[in-house]
């Protein structure tokens, strides 16, 4: 009886995680970014003379994540979501609408896209929105970089 009534305290316990958002944190999850472009056609002068054919590519990039909350409800993270030789190196804010488990959030981000293979690089910025359940993120987010948006769909799990 001693034994069982001990396993439903430590049941308990874990059942009430609270989470705290202030100081460090660390994240690891799954990230897919992606979307339609047309390829602009340069003259030799390097202007803009026309759009080629439409191209559509998605990736799945793991998500590491480094963050420090400042408050309950914002928090600053420093993201990478890399394959390989390409991927994006992210400065990101992030605003909880509620100071809970549950709730939705907003996040602005500033981020460095590269692509060595291709001798691409970049520094533009994305917009979002996520929810938070407990220590799961998930969010949907739009990278502006050209007249084209690309889209960015992630799952993480905050330690």
């Amino acid at each position: 009886m001693i034994m069982l009534s001990l396993m439903f305290i430590n049941i308990s316990i874990f059942a009430n995680d609270e989470i705290d958002r202030r100081g460090v944190s660390y994240g690891l999850g799954l990230s897919v970014s992606g979307g339609c472009w047309r390829e602009e056609i340069y003259d030799d002068m390097s202007n803009v003379i026309g759009h080629g054919n439409r191209q559509c590519l998605a990736i799945p990039l793991p998500n590491v994540s480094v963050g420090y909350g400042f408050s309950p409800q914002f928090k600053l993270n420093f993201e990478s979501k890399t394959l390989v030789l390409g991927g994006t190196l992210e400065l990101k804010g992030q605003y909880y609408l509620k100071d809970a488990q549950d709730t939705f959030y907003l996040h602005g981000e500033v981020m460095g896209i590269y692509a060595i293979d291709y001798g691409a690089a970049g520094l533009t910025g994305g917009l979002g929105f996520g929810y938070a359940k407990g220590h799961m993120e998930y969010e949907l987010g739009v990278i502006h970089p050209s007249s084209d948006p690309l889209f960015s769909l992630s799952v993480k799990y905050i330690f």
